[in-house]
């Protein structure tokens, strides 16, 4: 919450922005936003918050082989050939 409280608002990346509406071409063109779901890997590389780096307001300690969190990384890693990045516990 002091984050929210203390630091600008982030905008909204373009291709986040709706373009349903007929003027929104106008306002904010079309970002180009890429639908996970066509590719064939299920994940696509692109910005859904500027300026938050992964993990920062929220990561679970739950990574075991056998919890949700555990098989994401897993899923993470075949798809994109990288870890997923894990931030420091906070005392």
């Amino acid at each position: 919450m002091a984050y929210v409280q203390s630091a600008p608002p982030i905008p909204v990346p373009l291709h986040l922005r709706d373009t349903h509406y007929a003027s929104a071409k106008a306002l904010h063109g079309y970002g180009g936003y890429v639908f996970p779901h066509d590719d064939a890997r299920g994940w696509v590389e692109q910005e859904y918050a500027p300026r938050v780096s992964p993990g920062q307001f929220y990561q679970s300690d739950s990574r075991g082989p056998n919890t949700f969190e555990g098989r994401a990384d897993q899923f993470w890693a075949e798809v994109t050939g990288r870890e997923q990045s894990r931030h420091a516990k906070k005392d």
